[in-house]
């Protein structure tokens, strides 16, 4: 593959030479922004909204982290840590470029040493509190938002959980209670529709909307034995995650209510061997996924390593060669366009946040919200499960390595 690099902020379009495998669907690359190298850094973790705006972080030379969109030209800034927060993670973006966020704040809870939290969205011009630990909430998670501006997230009482809840607000609805299996908040589609999971000996994965959940897969009587990544949900309802199997192995899959369906795993065939990351899932059904081991990464829309591959290390990119790649943890990294966004390390040194483009790209041709065909059918008005559980000993939020 040849490229050409024309500027920060202009498309970099990428030629195949007549020795490299022909894909399928071509890309250009568009660079969002880039640092030099240490101490300033970018954050692996991005999301993109359905019109190609990837939101991302910054540490500067100073140590302060800014969270910003963009889209390939001038930056929006949301939030920094140059006030009382400390650390921002866990961003999600809307198509009306609103951002919802994590923050751990620079105070600690009533137990010397653990931040206090909260989560906040923010469009570049104000920031809203949405929800923070404080009497009887000890801490506050997840920050998923729709395009409507309705933000999912879960809370807890202690350290190891006590009882959490998963929750919406605007509009609010409690989602769904738990004394005794740590409940963690994944995603929010545009119907309302959460996907969580509950975090315990036997993990088990929901929909809902703030009647009775609907489980939609678990680990118990099945080859899953735990899940790796938190649920990411489409117009449909169907959900795509990546669980560790009872059998050896990783896998990618779907599920919807009833089914589930494996995309890859890394016990045999092209990706044995391979490690996974979390997927991510958009309303035409495609899931991507990055593969990964130590020396290699790349990015697949799909299993032909030729004709499903997106970017790989080794590629040219932006006048230097990729290094390493990652698309971060929470699966937000592709829209109904086919627009994908990934953080970089070049050869060079240099680190960026960038979108592969469909060279057949059409962004204009994605529906708004209210477009969208299917509407999941929920019971809107009972009151929440009580979902019990043998909790784990992990601390809410947090997967083993």
């Amino acid at each position: 593959m040849c490229a050409r690099d024309l500027s920060s902020g202009i498309t970099l379009l990428m030629a195949f030479c007549a020795s490299a495998p022909t894909l399928a669907d071509s890309y250009s690359f568009v660079k969002i922004a880039g640092v030099s190298g240490a101490p300033a850094f970018l954050s692996e973790e991005v999301a993109i909204n359905n019109v190609g705006a990837v939101a991302f972080s910054r540490t500067g030379l100073n140590g302060v982290q800014t969270l910003y969109t963009g889209r390939g030209a001038a930056l929006t800034k949301i939030a920094d840590t140059a006030g009382s927060n400390k650390f921002i993670s866990g961003w999600d973006v809307n198509r009306n470029g609103v951002v919802a966020y994590h923050v751990d704040f620079d105070y600690d809870t009533v137990i010397p040493g653990i931040a206090a939290t909260g989560v906040f969205t923010g469009n570049g011009t104000t920031n809203r509190l949405v929800a923070k630990s404080g009497g009887r909430i000890f801490s506050v998670g997840g920050a998923a938002i729709n395009d409507k501006g309705q933000v999912a997230l879960n809370t807890a009482t202690d350290p190891f959980g006590g009882v959490t809840t998963v929750v919406t607000r605007y509009p609010d609805r409690l989602i769904a209670v738990s004394p005794d299996a740590n409940l963690t908040a994944g995603d929010v589609n545009n119907q309302g529709v959460v996907a969580f999971s509950t975090f315990t000996v036997e993990d088990r994965m929901f929909i809902g909307s703030g009647g009775k959940p609907t489980v939609i897969t678990e680990t118990e009587g099945t080859n899953l034995l735990l899940f790796q990544s938190s649920p990411r949900i489409n117009e449909s309802g169907v959900v795509a995650f990546n669980a560790r199997l009872d059998s050896g192995g990783v896998g990618i899959f779907t599920a919807n209510n009833p089914g589930v369906r494996t995309i890859v795993d890394n016990v045999s065939g092209p990706f044995a061997g391979l490690g996974l990351g979390a997927p991510a899932i958009n309303n035409r059904g495609v899931v991507a996924f990055e593969a990964n081991n130590f020396e290699f990464q790349a990015i697949y829309t799909g299993v032909d390593l030729i004709a499903d591959r997106v970017i790989q290390t080794g590629d040219p990119l932006d006048g230097s060669t990729v290094l390493r790649l990652s698309t971060g943890s929470h699966g937000r990294y592709l829209n109904d366009a086919g627009q994908l966004a990934f953080w970089a390390r070049l050869a060079d040194g240099r680190l960026g946040i960038y979108r592969a483009d469909p060279l057949s790209l059409n962004v204009a041709a994605v529906p708004e919200p209210s477009a969208f065909g299917l509407l999941i059918a929920v019971s809107v008005g009972l009151p929440p499960i009580v979902l019990h559980g043998r909790r784990s000993q992990r601390p809410p939020g947090r997967r083993p390595a």
